[in-house]
């Protein structure tokens, strides 16, 4: 039996919506949700305890959130320039580029 072309189906390429295509973020974003600044806590509490970063893991068992959500507020705040992303280490290889802790 042959395939028609209406079982086909088609790939339409898109551009990611945080870089336009290009790998680096454009523009500077500077606000932080109430959220993300809860993770960012979170994150530097467990860092200054433990001496070394927290797996996204880690953070979601603690967070009670699910491991997606944590990844995705770290790489908002990856993005926005506050924690920065070691490419060359597997697995945790988060660090804190800027403290903006508020007191």
């Amino acid at each position: 039996m042959a395939r028609t072309d209406r079982n086909k189906s088609t790939y339409t390429a898109s551009t990611c919506p945080r870089c336009q295509g290009t790998g680096q973020i454009t523009g500077t974003i500077t606000s932080v949700t109430e959220k993300q600044m809860k993770m960012f806590k979170a994150f530097k509490k467990f860092f200054t305890e433990n001496g070394y970063p927290p797996s996204v893991r880690i953070l979601a068992a603690r967070e009670m959130e699910s491991a997606t959500t944590v990844y995705n507020k770290l790489m908002a705040l990856v993005d926005k320039g506050i924690l920065g992303k070691e490419k060359d280490r597997a697995w945790n290889n988060w660090f804190i580029k800027k403290d903006i802790e508020r007191r």
